[in-house]
C-alpha cells in the first residue's frame, strides 16, 4: 500500500511541475539563458579577434600592406601584376 502511495504522491508532484506555468516559464528562461550565454562567448571569440585585427593594422606595416593588397586588390607603385588565366 505503501509503494503505491509513493507512486500517486510522486505522479501528482510531477504533473504539478509540468502543468504549472511557473514552472514553464521557468524552464524557457533557462534555455533562453543557455543560448545567450552561448552568443556572448561567440561574440567575445569575435571581439578578441578584431582587437588583434586593429592591434596588428595599427603598429605592423606589414600587416596593413598584407591588407590592402588582398582586400582592396591594389598594388604598390612599381610591383609588377601577375595574371593567370585558367585553361580548361
Amino acid at each position: 500500500m505503501m509503494k503505491k502511495y509513493n507512486y500517486i504522491c510522486y505522479i501528482c508532484i510531477t504533473l504539478i511541475l509540468i502543468f504549472n506555468k511557473g514552472n514553464r516559464v521557468l524552464i524557457n528562461r533557462l534555455f533562453e539563458q543557455k543560448n545567450l550565454r552561448s552568443s556572448i562567448k561567440t561574440i567575445r571569440k569575435q571581439n578578441n579577434d578584431l582587437r588583434k585585427k586593429i592591434f596588428c593594422l595599427e603598429n605592423k606595416d606589414y600587416y596593413l600592406e598584407r591588407a590592402i593588397h588582398t582586400e582592396l586588390n591594389m598594388i604598390a607603385p612599381g610591383e609588377i601584376e601577375y595574371r593567370f588565366s585558367l585553361v580548361k
